[in-house]
């Protein structure tokens, strides 16, 4: 296991650090369309250099490419927010760069209104012993597990989501909350459910830590949906340096061996997701040790 740890681990580090490894940088901000304020934590993707570039909290975003910059197409991203192409050229690059987003508007028929007859109910993991080993990522990278309905029952909302957080690592660092669909097609994480960004921090590790999700009225499909702990990316960060200096980021979540199949997908920058393939000694499958509570029909 500790090995199949290791090579998870190099597989995240790869990923960061070939869309992190620049000679030649543009900074820029990413806004509200309508309100011109700062969007924090969106992101930037380089459509022809496959690579995503991350903002702050004050939507400050730096781009970076090896070499020297080539002709590409910027697509300028935030939760709740529609996405934005803007063509990207060498010349430009004196000029800051400012992308403009507008607000996503949910139709009034996707609401889901509460019931008297639903009642609270765990999806995920329940053990309250966690499995040998960590689950390390990267900033910009995500682990989610899927949500499976193994009752098969109406769901309504996404009352929260739980994360059992190592005592090692820097357990207090801020991380975003994703919930998604499932994409129909890979199986894997799909579209956001939750359209507000949910920066949370743990006031220490070695247990469960939960988020209260009742406030964004977030639908639970019945077909199931996968809870994402998504590393924030710190001003200033370089992947290179981080891996030279050996030291850890981030908190660090555990896993847990309570399923046969995986559950359990990763997300590295300009590589998509991709499903856990990891099992322990026993055959088990590894999956993050992350939670969500429902309000089911009983």
């Amino acid at each position: 296991m500790r090995l199949a740890l290791l090579a998870l681990a190099g597989f995240l580090f790869t990923g960061q650090c070939r869309a992190q490894a620049p000679t030649a940088k543009w900074e820029g901000a990413i806004v509200d369309q309508k309100t011109r304020k700062p969007i924090p934590y969106a992101w930037v993707d380089m459509q022809g250099q496959k690579a995503r570039f991350f903002a702050d909290s004050l939507g400050k975003v730096l781009i970076e490419a090896p070499g020297q910059f080539l002709p590409d197409t910027l697509i300028g991203m935030g939760l709740g927010y529609e996405p934005v192409k803007q063509a990207f050229s060498p010349t430009a690059t004196a000029e800051p760069l400012k992308l403009e987003l507008p607000k996503t508007v949910i139709p009034l028929s996707n609401l889901v209104l509460r019931s008297d007859k639903a009642v609270p109910y765990t999806l995920g993991a329940r053990s309250r012993q966690p499995g040998e080993g960590l689950i390390q990522g990267m900033p910009g990278s995500q682990f989610a597990t899927f949500m499976k309905n193994e009752k098969g029952r109406e769901m309504m909302h996404v009352r929260s989501a739980a994360f059992y957080i190592a005592e090692s690592g820097q357990p207090r660092t801020k991380f975003r909350v994703r919930i998604y669909s499932i994409n129909q097609t890979s199986g894997g994480p799909g579209r956001d459910l939750l359209l507000e960004n949910v920066v949370v921090s743990a006031p220490r590790g070695g247990g469960w830590f939960t988020v209260d999700l009742t406030p964004y009225n977030i639908p639970a499909p019945e077909a199931g949906f996968f809870v994402a702990m998504d590393w924030l990316q710190p001003p200033n960060f370089k992947a290179a340096t981080f891996l030279e200096s050996g030291s850890s980021y981030g908190q660090a979540l555990r896993p847990t061996f309570e399923f046969k199949e995986s559950r359990t997908w990763t997300y590295v920058a300009g590589q998509g997701w991709n499903q856990l393939p990891l099992v322990n000694a026993n055959g088990r499958a590894y999956n993050a040790m992350i939670n969500a509570e429902v309000d089911m029909i009983k």
